[in-house]
């Protein structure tokens, strides 16, 4: 898939094996094939994936807009070991599982945000699934992954990476979120990571029960884990630029009616944690890139300093709180 605008668009499920012509794009219409796989990386070569991945339910907004019946969905899936080759996702990478108008008739106080999940789907849909084993690095350049769904991963890691996952793709399209549903995840870590797993594009997970990233406890990321990217995980599906969290209606709650107010409870769910890591990080934790580094000698002389303040000559600690 190169994203090239002289190469045609695809319109059906695509399989590395079958050595496919050059495609700008693949584009399909509801669920098709196997698990409603678009793009399955079954070949052991070095892959580099560029271009839009679209699987969508509708044709357009439009209401007399061809359907089409969206269940299981997954943009790229990775079903064969990949032996000392790198799986490279480019800038122009856009996967994209979309129910087009998503729930109807979900606002019962008319005030233009959905009550409850803003998605329908319950069937598994995937941005990028790592299902099978990856002997040199997965790397995402750039783009995006953006899906409409409940139990929907934007990453799943489920087969071990025996070098680096280096991900500058970002879980966000920068417009309409990342993704859109209960009880979702943005990058989900299964296995283990040998390497390192560096997330640098950011995380924007939208529904209850929500997590940006998320290391399972039988998983170990080898050399670290770096958070350098915001992530985001949010039950409301409405962020109000400039406030501090959800939707506001501007009346006083006890000027509602039950059904308002049941409304208004409906549009404020919770989220999960944005960070959940319950696996093991032998190479620590690095957020922002800077945390627990010692980066000049003055810092690390006065760490030390601090150090022989807080210990008597017997390398007791002493209390230094102003009740000790």
């Amino acid at each position: 898939m190169t994203g090239e605008v002289d190469d045609d668009n695809v319109t059906v499920p695509v399989t590395l094996s079958s050595n496919p012509d050059d495609a700008e794009n693949i584009i399909i219409n509801g669920t098709q094939g196997a698990e409603g796989v678009a793009l399955n990386l079954d070949d052991d070569r070095a892959v580099t994936v560029n271009g839009l991945i679209t699987i969508r339910d509708r044709s357009s907004m439009a209401d007399d807009a061809e359907t089409y019946d969206l269940n299981q969905a997954v943009g790229v899936k990775i079903t064969t070991p990949f032996t000392g080759t790198n799986i490279s996702f480019e800038t122009g990478l856009n996967i994209d599982i979309s129910e087009i108008l998503g729930p109807q008739n979900n606002d019962s106080d008319n005030d233009g945000i959905i009550e409850g999940s803003s998605s329908i789907g319950t069937a598994q849909r995937v941005g990028l699934w790592v299902d099978e084993a990856i002997t040199g690095s997965l790397i995402g350049k750039g783009g995006f992954i953006r899906i409409d769904g409940n139990n929907a991963r934007g990453v799943q890691v489920d087969d071990d990476i025996f070098e680096n996952f280096d991900f500058s793709t970002a879980v966000h399209d920068g417009q309409l979120g990342g993704i859109a549903g209960d009880d979702a995840v943005g990058v989900e870590i299964n296995a283990n990571i040998v390497g390192y797993y560096r997330q640098r594009g950011d995380i924007d997970v939208r529904g209850e029960g929500s997590v940006g990233v998320q290391v399972d406890a039988d998983a170990t990321v080898g050399n670290g884990m770096m958070l350098d990217a915001g992530v985001n995980a949010t039950g409301y599906s409405l962020i109000v630029a400039g406030s501090g969290g959800g939707p506001s209606h501007g009346r006083d709650e006890s000027d509602l009616e039950a059904a308002e107010v049941n409304a208004n409870n409906n549009e404020r769910r919770r989220g999960s944690a944005a960070v959940d890591i319950a696996g093991n990080l032998p190479g620590g934790l690095i957020i922002g890139g800077k945390a627990n580094q010692v980066l000049t000698g003055l810092e690390a002389l006065t760490l030390n300093n601090i150090t022989i303040g807080l210990t008597d000559e017997e390398g007791n600690r002493v209390d230094i709180s102003p009740d000790g």
